[in-house]
């Protein structure tokens, strides 16, 4: 998302709106991948190794 549209995505009109968003924001999460999950990509190495140099 472009940062020049954040106003009219998250528009908040007051501060309990602000406070029930911040909350909401920094819920913890649940993973969505199983620990035991294989990647059906040809060109896995290629792509982990890319990511992990983008990463560092």
């Amino acid at each position: 998302m472009a940062t020049s549209t954040f106003n009219k995505e998250f528009k908040l009109m007051n501060s309990k709106e602000a406070n029930a968003f911040a909350e909401a924001m920094s819920s913890v999460t649940s993973p969505t991948l199983k620990k035991n999950y294989k990647s059906a990509l040809k060109k896995e190495k290629e792509v982990r190794a890319a990511l992990k140099k983008a990463l560092k």
